[in-house]
């Protein structure tokens, strides 16, 4: 058998292992997704709230940011005091 001869069967074989190689990973890819879509976790869907929770809700947000705003303002202008600022 000449080497020409030899390199060819060489090629036909590994070309048939590829294939083989090839389908097993398409059947493994297939196994791994079917697996992944069943062990995710349940979308959980918001509760959603009424025109009244959502109004009571802005109301304590905006009395929260009143007087955290009024915090700020005193310690301002106790700051510019101490500094003597012209403004």
């Amino acid at each position: 058998m000449s080497q020409k001869r030899l390199v060819e069967l060489a090629i036909e074989t590994l070309q048939k292992r590829k294939e083989q190689i090839e389908l097993e990973i398409r059947a493994l890819s297939k196994g791994a997704r079917a697996a992944v879509s069943t062990l995710a976790k349940p979308v959980r869907k918001r509760k959603k709230r009424s025109a009244a929770s959502r109004k009571a809700q802005g109301a304590k947000m905006r009395a929260w940011w009143a007087k955290r705003k009024a915090k700020a303002t005193k310690v301002t202008k106790r700051i510019r005091k101490a500094v003597k600022v012209p403004f």
